[in-house]
């Protein structure tokens, strides 16, 4: 009996024979001759002088095993492309190892990463095998390289039931058999994910045979030494590079953290790397001479250093959004009205996390002007974000109390962790009502690094004084006029 759709029953089954794998990393040996063999490759030298000893001949196997992952796992890449980010993301870590953990952990660690950041690109690795496998099928490139990222999302158990039936040539009924699922069901979802894959019933037989290709390296490709070092140079380069932006964006983020006034209601969180161990990856980088610009220089002060480095990254290439939010930072850092900033970023935000963060940007904009409803409406049409991100949602409860909704207020906050930080206003309330205690919690932000150096320093916390401890002082009554203008009531200084 076969397969009971046309579509799927006319594409190509054939077996792929397995790749003989020993180990993931068949050239390591155990004890004294395994620490030889990596002393050897990776423990001494320049990331060039690495990655020149680790591409003639392929010593780790590194191919091998990047094929090995790729089947374990149903995933269709182009092998070279993986296998030179590989080579290129070892030699750069290669300064980091020193024999431990060991060497196929430490690989086999930036290979899942590698492969997991493959999935979500838009484009990157997969680009160079795509044009020649498509002249072998007929077909576009463009379209065989996005339905290789279709059937890469898909789920994993239906990526191995199409491998097992297309790619292997197992019959329909052993598939369903080994899935536990009835025959009909099967076929149903498979075919839908087809369909997806690729559209026009007339091109999907090339279309999973060049899948298949490039699957089984049908091409041969796994011969091919020519231009190996220097595509392995290319993927170091831009690693460099992307090593250099992320470096100068938590330099950035540091400073705006430190430059957030802490008595606001925008906080941001700490960056993944320590402000000590930026100014590591700043001092290495600049002595492997590989662009790193000198930034800051001497007596510039954290806005000046901010500046300084936005345009650096501006003039490096860095994502148009991450340059707005900085931008829209350093704006609200300075108090002044960043509420239209803020509601740009949210119209231009691509990921949910990007969002997430406009959000909270605009929501503390709003907050600082005295606008709460502003905070309750916006926050009303996106709900959806907020009920996934606790900060959203506590700017809600917040927003309700200070609306006199205590009682909404704490259905909201009804299963919900304390805040990591809770605005300095927020705790002066808490104070002065007891009573809504529950519905504020959280620690006051005490975080002020503007007054150590920038050079190097860990960065130090100190306390700041709370408006209750005053020094000189100015005493004033405002009121908001009409369109937003300022006016003075009572001012004695």
């Amino acid at each position: 009996m076969g397969w009971p759709c046309p579509s799927f029953s006319r594409l190509p089954r054939t077996r792929s024979s397995p790749i003989d794998v020993a180990s993931d990393l068949p050239t390591v040996r155990s004890g004294a001759r395994e620490r030889e063999h990596a002393e050897a490759l990776l423990l001494w030298g320049s990331p060039d002088e690495i990655l020149a000893r680790i591409v003639v001949g392929d010593p780790l196997r590194l191919r091998a095993l990047v094929l090995r992952r790729l089947r374990a796992q149903d995933l269709l890449y182009d092998v070279e492309c993986l296998v030179d980010r590989l080579r290129a993301r070892i030699a750069r870590d290669a300064g980091e190892w020193r024999g431990t953990p060991r060497l196929g952990v430490f690989v086999g660690e930036r290979l899942g990463t590698i492969v997991a950041g493959c999935r979500d690109e838009v484009a990157g690795p997969l680009a160079s095998a795509f044009p020649l496998l498509a002249r072998v099928v007929g077909v576009d490139a463009r379209e065989l390289e996005a339905a290789c990222r279709r059937y890469n999302r898909l789920p994993r158990g239906d990526r191995a039931r199409i491998r097992e039936l297309l790619f292997e040539g197992v019959s329909p009924e052993e598939v369903a058999r080994r899935a536990a699922e009835p025959l009909v069901s099967l076929r149903q979802r498979l075919e839908e994910h087809a369909a997806d894959i690729v559209s026009d019933p007339e091109r999907r037989r090339r279309t999973w045979t060049g899948l298949r290709l490039l699957r089984d390296d049908g091409l041969g490709r796994s011969g091919e030494l020519a231009g190996a070092e220097r595509r392995a140079r290319e993927q170091l380069g831009r690693l460099v590079e992307a090593e250099i932006l992320d470096t100068l964006i938590a330099l950035a983020r540091h400073l705006v953290r430190a430059l957030l006034p802490a008595e606001g209601f925008l906080h941001l969180e700490k960056p993944r790397h320590s402000w000590a161990s930026v100014w590591k990856r700043i001092e290495r980088l600049r002595g492997e001479g590989v662009g790193m610009p000198h930034v800051p220089t001497p007596h510039e002060s954290p806005p000046e250093v901010l500046s300084c480095v936005i345009e650096l990254l501006r003039s490096r290439g860095a994502p148009s959004f991450t340059l707005a939010l900085l931008k829209a930072y350093r704006l609200h850092a300075r108090g002044h009205d960043a509420r239209g900033a803020w509601r740009r970023l949210v119209c231009e935000s691509g990921t949910e996390g990007e969002r997430a963060e406009s959000l909270l940007g605009l929501l503390a904009a709003h907050f600082e002007r005295g606008d709460v409803r502003a905070v309750r409406d916006v926050y009303e049409r996106h709900a959806d974000l907020g009920l996934r991100d606790p900060r959203l949602r506590w700017m809600e409860v917040w927003a309700a109390l200070l609306l006199g909704d205590p009682a909404g207020a704490e259905a909201k906050a009804r299963g919900l962790g304390a805040p990591g930080v809770l605005p300095t206003p927020l705790r002066e309330l808490r104070d002065r009502v007891p009573g809504w205690a529950p519905l504020l919690p959280g620690a006051v932000l005490s975080r002020n690094v503007s007054g150590g150096s920038l050079h190097g320093g860990e960065g130090k916390e100190q306390g700041v004084p709370s408006r209750g401890e005053i020094g000189a002082s100015c005493l004033g009554v405002f009121s908001l006029g009409a369109g937003e203008r300022l006016e003075v009531l009572h001012l004695e200084a």
